[in-house]
């Protein structure tokens, strides 16, 4: 009898838990109810809603969770829940400590996320990672949801107003206004975390039919990339292809997978090209690093390259692929080596700016208020607010919602100069929010399932998708924010590949 319960309330966890992610998958990204002006509210009140079904549906699961803790007290607590855990005391001690707690905890402002969202995705989390499967059923969700976000985006960017989301906007809003997600750069944040997954299950699948469906994903997913003309997308997914790359040397049959989603790729920019070449006047216009990408003469010279690989690689009997396999150890060392002295110059130079020339190489590396877009103009203020805040400040941050009053008291721009409502980088908008112990919660959770993935991703192939998926969402993530539009699907996406490896790992053990 004990046993029939124990499994009911197993299986009332496991499809309860489907049920919820299917949701948000299909739904969530989808779901307005006045076009593009209640974006906002829409998408907190779906997620809050179908959030508390979903814990009313996981009581008892958690009652049978407590009754069973005094089992639990010899199992060894994994960094992920440790992070998780600190992630949720920062939100409470930033709530406590808010410059405006009501509204920190309650309300959201413009595109961002108050506590009660961030405290539904923190429980979503930890329940994904104890009941959460990563199936057929999910991933074909998975290919549903973003397929159409990016339909629904290619065909918006080509003047086609698709369920009227554009309605009432002006034209000029056109360009960056695309899908039931909103600005360009919330689009950004979500494609850089659903499309990498997929492009590794078309490089691992087995099944034909699987494959297809999945190229045609990709090959979506890079149209909406070019079409949703943000720096930041473009440069996140360019260093996912140098990432996956790592690990299609690999395999031959992964290899040549690999410069098949090389020709989607080059593919989606052909297709843009004709487009632009036949139908210009319909089209938005390109710019910076998307007009650059899509230069006719660069598309011929990749087209020339990508031929040549392909050709070499053949008639030498993957011999390209086994002289990356060779090196790719180094490179991934040369690599790091540059990115650690990078990262060290621009501290360096920002840190002594005011005494560097303007013909010093020096000056490349300091952060200017036109940098990236006018970026720099926001990080400089958060960064000099942020220092001279009091040590309470630093340590629990100022509260959700809470950042134009962040900025405007540290007295380095009134609220009428503001054009910002957040710093327009995780790291920043964390160490604002909640802190260094928000910083620490979210990046360590960020970070350590990263690190497991790439400990185990020889034993279980699934693990590189989780790898590329976090290294290119935080490559983003230098340059946008965490908002109600994907943080969600962010928390499902960590308790998934959690749950997976916690699982492997036990499976391990015992049949040891």
């Amino acid at each position: 009898m004990g046993e029939k319960k124990e499994g009911i309330i197993g299986w009332l966890g496991e499809k309860g838990t489907y049920f919820y992610i299917l949701i948000m998958l299909v739904v969530f990204p989808l779901f307005y109810t006045n076009g593009l002006f209640n974006l906002c509210k829409d998408k907190e009140d779906l997620f809050l809603f179908v959030t508390f079904i979903y814990v009313c549906i996981l009581v008892p699961v958690f009652i049978k969770w407590v009754y069973n803790l005094r089992k639990e007290r010899t199992k060894c607590i994994r960094a992920d829940v440790v992070f998780g855990v600190i992630l949720l005391l920062a939100l409470f001690m930033s709530t406590i400590f808010a410059i405006d707690s009501r509204k920190s905890f309650f309300y959201s402002t413009a595109r961002m996320i108050n506590g009660l969202c961030v405290l539904g995705c923190i429980i979503v989390f930890f329940a994904v990672r104890q009941y959460g499967i990563f199936d057929g059923i999910i991933l074909w969700g998975w290919l549903l949801g973003s397929s159409l976000i990016y339909l629904i985006g290619i065909l918006c960017a080509c003047g086609i107003n698709v369920v009227h989301i554009q309605d009432g906007i002006k034209d000029s809003q056109k360009p960056i206004y695309l899908t039931p997600l909103g600005h360009a750069d919330l689009n950004t944040c979500y494609v850089c975390l659903m499309l990498p997954l997929i492009m590794v299950m078309y490089m691992i699948c087995k099944e034909q039919f699987s494959q297809i469906l999945h190229g045609i994903n990709i090959y979506l997913g890079f149209l909406f990339i070019f079409f949703l003309k943000t720096d930041s997308v473009l440069i996140a997914m360019v260093t996912g292809f140098v990432v996956l790359l790592y690990f299609a040397v690999e395999r031959e049959v992964w290899f040549g997978r690999y410069m098949q989603i090389m020709g989607m790729y080059l593919g989606a920019k052909i297709t843009i090209w004709a487009l632009l070449y036949m139908y210009g006047e319909s089209l938005y216009p390109f710019f910076d690093l998307g007009e650059f990408l899509l230069n006719g003469n660069l598309i011929l010279g990749e087209a020339g390259i990508y031929l040549l690989m392909i050709g070499i690689n053949k008639a030498k009997k993957d011999c390209l692929r086994k002289g990356l396999l060779i090196i790719r150890k180094i490179a991934l060392c040369v690599g790091i080596g540059l990115a650690i002295c990078f990262v060290m110059g621009v501290i360096y130079a920002n840190l002594n700016k005011s005494s560097i020339q303007e013909n010093s190489f020096w000056n490349y590396l300091v952060v200017k208020d036109t940098t990236f877009n006018r970026r720099g103009f926001i990080w400089n203020r958060t960064v000099y607010t942020f220092i001279n805040e009091p040590f309470w400040r630093k340590l629990f941050g100022n509260g959700l919602n809470c950042f134009r009053e962040f900025i405007a008291a540290g007295g380095t721009v009134s609220l009428e100069e503001l054009t910002f409502n957040d710093p327009h980088n995780e790291f920043l908008q964390m160490l604002s929010d909640m802190g260094i112990l928000g910083v620490i919660g979210y990046f360590g959770l960020l970070l350590s399932t990263l690190i497991r993935a790439l400990k185990s991703w020889k034993q279980n192939e699934l693990q590189v998708a989780v790898a590329l998926t976090l290294c290119v969402y935080m490559i983003q993530g230098l340059a946008n924010e965490y908002s109600i539009f994907y943080l969600p699907l962010l928390c499902i996406f960590l308790g998934l590949a959690n749950g997976s490896m916690t699982k492997n790992e036990s499976n391990a053990v015992e049949n040891t």
